[in-house]
């Protein structure tokens, strides 16, 4: 059984730097600023600021790229898969799906957080 191909094989390790640079990225260019500025205030506040703030933009590109990252891996993955097993079938497939799921329980969740522009108290 020949391994996944060369392509599907780096998109899938770029998928894997990607994801938790990303976290590192998200706590310090989203996360830190807000906790600054928000001070020791409770945990809705912070999470408002962030989500409203940087995190509107830092948020979609990312998560929209990973996602559209693991779909890619996924597709080339299916075009090249005629030699490749299920080794490389599950965890691919799994990876896109859990990414897609990411993005439609955001599309649900967003809004809710976007709505709430000041606690009350």
């Amino acid at each position: 059984m020949k391994a996944c191909d060369s392509l599907t094989r780096r998109l899938a390790i770029t998928t894997a730097l990607v994801v938790p640079i990303g976290s590192f990225l998200t706590r310090s260019i989203v996360d830190l600023p807000a906790w600054q500025h928000v001070g020791p205030i409770a945990w809705a506040a912070f999470s408002r600021h962030a989500d409203i703030g940087n995190g509107v933009i830092y948020y979609s590109l990312f998560g929209i790229g990973s996602t559209l990252l693991a779909v890619a891996t996924a597709i080339s993955f299916r075009l090249t898969r005629a030699s490749s097993g299920l080794r490389c079938a599950i965890p691919v497939y799994l990876t896109a799906a859990f990414a897609a799921g990411v993005i439609l329980a955001t599309t649900q969740a967003a809004p809710q957080m976007l709505s709430i522009r000041h606690p009350r108290e």
